[in-house]
């Protein structure tokens, strides 16, 4: 996959998950593990992040313990992994609340905290990647649930009657 292919897939999912205005570095370079394809850190204060990919990615060459999912191309491989790393951003919100559990709490309640928060965020984002990348034609963008709602007020059946 070429840089410029690389960038334009993080563009249009940036753009589909209402992510336009953070700032958003997308980084080539060599990480550990070599295994994982592209991995996501996140300001604590403002809306920017990093997402970092391993040099494989453009070249080509990849490693010889490295999966995807057996049924997909490896460019739609890496189209949902862009995906996943955007959707950590998503969740940044989340993340950075149980952070403040830190000042409050035991060192490890902490540790137990953050690593069921971590393992929960993974698994959500994995399975929301694999059904945006699937199903996009059937997804309502940010904006369109914005501009749905805008003006009315989400009312339960009995303050309704």
């Amino acid at each position: 996959m070429t840089e410029p292919l690389l960038r334009a897939v993080f563009d249009k999912w940036i753009e589909r998950l209402g992510l336009s205005h953070w700032m958003i570095e997308i980084v080539v370079h060599k990480f550990k593990p070599r295994t994982t394809t592209m991995q996501t850190t996140k300001s604590p204060h403002y809306d920017r992040g990093r997402v970092l990919v391993q040099p494989w990615v453009i070249t080509g060459e990849l490693p010889a313990d490295w999966h995807k999912a057996s049924d997909v191309s490896f460019e739609q491989e890496i189209e949902r992994t862009v995906v996943h790393e955007l959707l950590h951003l998503l969740l940044w919100e989340t993340s950075s609340a149980i952070c403040l559990l830190h000042g409050a709490s035991k060192q490890s309640a902490y540790a137990v905290v953050v690593a069921v928060q971590e393992h929960q965020e993974e698994h959500f984002v994995d399975g929301l990647a694999c059904a945006l990348v699937k199903n996009w034609e059937h997804v309502v963008t940010v904006q369109e649930w914005r501009d749905a709602f805008r003006g009315t007020s989400l009312r339960t059946e009995r303050e309704a009657t």
